[in-house]
């Protein structure tokens, strides 16, 4: 499965991490789920942004998913780190799918 997540168009991408974390009980439903797109360089596609954890939206989860062929690197991480302090978010997710 993984292997094929790999290759997930953009749009599908997103639809699977949004899908993910609905039926996990975040985001208080698909249209109140906010994701932003952002296509990195080197052939990464990042799915990033802040959604509800409950459905009146008392508290924010800062989201990123990553499609990428490569290894996270600590810069990455820590990037990761700066924006979940940035947006003010209580919890943060880090996605990433990564093959062999």
């Amino acid at each position: 499965m993984v292997n094929d997540i790999v290759d997930y168009p953009l749009d599908n991408f997103l639809k699977l991490i949004t899908d993910l974390l609905v039926s996990m009980g975040y985001g208080g439903g698909r249209k109140q789920t906010q994701t932003n797109l952002k296509i990195i360089d080197n052939n990464k596609i990042i799915v990033e942004g802040v959604i509800n954890e409950d459905i009146l939206g008392f508290r924010k989860i800062y989201l990123q998913a990553r499609q990428s062929r490569d290894i996270i690197s600590k810069i990455e991480v820590e990037d990761f780190m700066k924006k979940l302090n940035d947006c003010n978010a209580e919890n943060g997710g880090f996605y990433h799918n990564f093959r062999l």
